[in-house]
């Protein structure tokens, strides 16, 4: 077999099955070698086609939605909500997590270039876009949910204490959705240096008239290729346990406290009404809708997100213990079926909001029909954490709410 040397320089081979092409290596390569080198392709079985046209709606449509969910939540009445300003980061991640890969379903896909090499010069760009920043951004969502419905259990459960209180201002969710942020690029961002992409002329896949086109060689960098293994096993362990089972874990048992919460409420606005104490039992009855709406987001966050959980665990065992659970066409339908309903629960999360949420309703309206101030417009804060009273100071509306319920009890 003829073999071909090459250093920093490039050089020529010619195979039976290839016309001429080029290459640029550091090391020495058979011809056979060479057709066994992995090339990068753009997937392209039916089900990866159905995922990019239908991926490429659902992101348009939930780039809309999230932007009008920030512009509504970021209303001057409605900024000062720890909650709502979580809620504002959290549409801006999930917006992300499905914009990243838009531009390489466009290209590939609505315009028909799936099936061909990824262009040399797109190589890096296309990990980017397809795995590493969707990556980033959706670790980055599930630890923000998870921080949303720890910021309600705390302004539910724990209101009274001093501690709470600290906790529950603005300055703080925003240190808290800082350091989420910093978090989600730490733990994928040696990823960006684990591959090495080499530019070659390949025949086209696409065209039977022997067009060449540029393509590139995917291999692994040095140090990931030697310890592969080890390297692999230790990232995807700790993307199970920490983006996907332990979050899922906490959101199951905070939202199992606030429907006990929700129960014990209930009682309290009963009580409420008894002692024709309105204003409160309204309050109460607000702030039960916002947290009902908070377990409703999350329930359909585990619905989504659980599966790809069981998913990711799956092919753990399989790799380690050698044990073939899926094939790799299951895998990928599997996977490409979860990753388009996780996009559709980020388009439902508006219309939760919607439906759930009466001052996010009349903010949203708000936007295209100009109502006239009534003489106490202003005297109330209805923020998606529930209604309370205006406080003068800065004080902590949230608390006065369940201390009036606690002395209607008595």
């Amino acid at each position: 077999m003829e073999n071909v040397t090459t250093t920093t320089t490039t050089t020529t081979m010619t195979t039976t099955s290839m016309t001429t092409t080029s290459m640029t290596f550091n090391v020495n390569y058979t011809a056979d070698e060479f057709l066994r080198l992995p090339k990068l392709v753009v997937p392209h079985s039916q089900m990866d086609i159905i995922s990019g046209y239908v991926s490429t709606a659902v992101v348009l449509f939930t780039v809309v939605t999230n932007c009008i969910v920030c512009v509504v939540l970021l209303k001057p009445h409605m900024r000062t909500s720890p909650t709502n300003i979580i809620l504002v980061a959290l549409s801006i991640t999930t917006t992300l997590t499905g914009v990243w890969p838009l531009p390489c379903n466009v290209y590939f896909y609505v315009f028909g270039a799936y099936g061909d090499w990824v262009p040399a010069g797109l190589c890096f760009v296309y990990y980017c876009l397809i795995d590493y920043l969707p990556t980033i951004f959706h670790t980055a969502s599930i630890w923000l949910t998870v921080l949303l419905a720890v910021q309600r259990y705390v302004s539910v459960c724990h209101s009274g204490s001093a501690a709470s209180r600290r906790f529950r201002t603005v300055a703080n969710a925003g240190w808290a959705i800082v350091g989420v942020m910093v978090a989600a690029v730490l733990s994928h961002a040696f990823r960006f240096g684990e591959r090495r992409f080499t530019a070659v002329v390949l025949p086209s896949l696409l065209h039977g008239d022997d067009r060449n086109v540029s393509a590139c060689i995917d291999l692994l960098a040095p140090f990931v290729y030697r310890h592969q293994d080890v390297y692999f096993s230790v990232y995807y362990v700790f993307r199970v346990v920490f983006v996907n089972v332990v979050p899922c874990t906490v959101l199951v048992l905070l939202n199992a406290a606030l429907v006990h919460t929700m129960r014990a409420a209930e009682a309290r606005r009963k009580a409420l009404l008894r002692y024709h104490r309105r204003s409160e039992f309204r309050r109460l009855a607000e702030s039960n809708s916002t947290t009902l709406m908070l377990i409703v987001v999350v329930g359909v966050f585990l619905l989504v997100e659980f599966p790809m959980a069981v998913i990711f665990v799956t092919l753990i065992i399989s790799n380690v213990f050698e044990l073939e659970v899926f094939d790799q066409n299951s895998s990928s339908i599997a996977t490409s079926v979860v990753n388009l309903c996780i996009l559709f629960s980020y388009l439902i999360n508006f219309f939760i909001y919607c439906a759930m949420s009466r001052q996010f309703r009349e903010t949203f309206c708000g936007l295209f029909v100009r109502r006239e101030a009534s003489p106490n417009r202003g005297s109330r804060v209805i923020s998606l954490h529930g209604t309370s009273t205006r406080v003068a100071g800065g004080g902590d509306p949230y608390s006065m709410v369940f201390e009036t319920d606690q002395r209607a009890t008595r």
